[in-house]
């Protein structure tokens, strides 16, 4: 009974902090697994997203053909700057909901009728509360980290839609060393926060892991 009791309040915790509204039970976990997930693949993509605008911004110059290239540097920061919004959204979201998930599970266990319960329950709800609010706090830096390098790419692109010259493309190796030093902290942030969410994914697996199998008997 006790483990029961201990395991709707992980789900609770996981639920409301990634914004699931299921009904309790082991659907609702799933739920807030796969919007960890749904992070975290965001950010795979968002790194690669990275990677390929500083490098469609450093390749303006490469080829004669400059219009060419600033057309692929165009769309390389158009996505990119898709995936930053999501990431700001995201964060939003995680910190709007923090107070929704404290104010839940604390009338959950309101409902528990021993001491013991509640003790239990306070223990995994402080666990989680630690959990969440690490994430929600990479994520916030990731979000930042963003900002700078979209700041950047944007600053570069007004430039050159003005001034694609060569005289122009020597005039922004300044911001792009720059962008450089900020693409490598976006990297940084979106790794630190991705294994935050691998951990928390792990760890509200609703499924056991496999155990080793047993040696082979000496013949």
């Amino acid at each position: 009974m006790k483990r029961a009791i201990l395991n709707s309040f992980v789900v609770a915790s996981l639920s409301m902090a990634f914004l699931a509204c299921e009904a309790a039970g082991p659907k609702r976990i799933d739920t807030a697994t796969a919007s960890m997930s749904d992070t975290k693949d965001m950010l795979t993509r968002g790194s690669t997203e990275v990677t390929g605008a500083l490098a469609a911004a450093e390749a303006i110059g490469a080829t004669p053909d400059l219009k060419a290239s600033y057309e692929s540097f165009s769309k390389s920061l158009s996505t990119l700057e898709k995936t930053a919004d999501q990431v700001r959204d995201r964060w939003a979201s995680l910190t709007a909901k923090a107070q929704t998930y404290t104010d839940t599970w604390q009338k959950e266990a309101d409902l528990l009728k021993s001491e013991a319960a509640r003790t239990a329950a306070a223990a995994r709800r402080d666990s989680f509360t630690a959990r969440i609010t690490a994430i929600r706090t990479s994520m916030g830096e990731v979000k930042t980290s963003y900002e700078a390098f979209v700041a950047d790419m944007s600053d570069i692109h007004v430039l050159l839609a003005n001034d694609l010259t060569a005289d122009g493309i020597k005039s922004v190796k300044p911001l792009l060393a720059k962008a450089k030093k900020d693409a490598d902290t976006v990297q940084t942030k979106a790794t630190a926060a991705t294994k935050l969410l691998e951990d928390a994914i792990a760890g509200a697996a609703t499924t056991l892991p496999t155990p080793p199998a047993a040696p082979a008997a000496a013949k």
